[in-house]
């Protein structure tokens, strides 16, 4: 029989200090793939293990990435703030995150084409923005992200396979930017899929969104994109 380990993994960056959770089960069976988690703008809460619980299978590990280190935000007045802050330079996001997943890649047997970065709202827009950096990963997957990009046209360098799941009534990400993401995504020679779920808002998959007009919650929605997540990262 197994069970659920968490163990954190902490890291020191420009002076600041992060604090990653890797979640797996107690088997015997060695590591053959990690699924690296970036949670929504208010980062890693009690909550966040136990949606990491749901992508972890014989195999399979789950990094919980933390992007905000010692900055905790407290609300959400805070968290778009720091999030934000965050995403202003891609290239130091890229490097931060880069350092955390190679640190946990040195106890693994295997390398980043068997990585898959799995993001949650803003955390959906900094898997993109992983992805734009040019990692060579196996798979990068976002669900109800901002498509749009803090890089420049030319720095843009896709190497990995991409899904992203959109609400197609989500206000925070206007058909403009889905059309935009389009466009980007069909200048390089990867395989890439844009699922639009009819009539479902920003936020979808959390059970604690609701915000008239803007983010709710939808069961159905969590259900068929998580299946279909589990299945772009196999």
């Amino acid at each position: 029989m197994t069970s659920i380990e968490t163990t954190l993994q902490s890291q020191t960056f420009q002076g600041r200090n992060f604090r990653h959770t890797l979640v797996r089960k107690t088997s015997s069976e060695a590591a053959d793939s990690l699924i690296v988690l970036v949670p929504n703008f208010m980062g890693i809460v009690p909550a966040t293990p136990e949606l990491a619980r749901e992508f972890v299978r014989p195999g399979t590990e789950v990094l919980i990435l933390d992007v905000f280190g010692d900055r905790r935000p407290s609300n959400h007045q805070e968290a778009a703030a720091l999030s934000e802050s965050v995403r202003s330079d891609p290239r130091v996001l890229t490097e931060q995150s880069r350092q955390a997943i190679e640190a946990c890649l040195a106890q693994q047997r295997f390398g980043l084409d068997r990585v898959s970065l799995l993001g949650f709202c803003f955390g959906g827009a900094v898997a993109l923005e992983l992805a734009r950096s040019g990692l060579p990963l196996h798979a990068v997957v976002a669900l109800h992200a901002d498509l749009g990009t803090k890089w420049s046209a030319d720095q843009i360098q896709h190497n990995s396979r991409v899904l992203t799941i959109q609400g197609s009534a989500d206000p925070l990400v206007p058909i403009a930017q889905v059309q935009s993401f389009h466009q980007e995504m069909s200048r390089f020679p990867v395989e890439w899929r844009l699922t639009l779920l009819g009539g479902l808002l920003h936020a979808f998959t959390d059970p604690e969104a609701n915000v008239p007009g803007v983010a709710r919650y939808d069961a159905a929605g969590r259900q068929h994109s998580f299946e279909q997540a589990r299945a772009f990262m196999a």
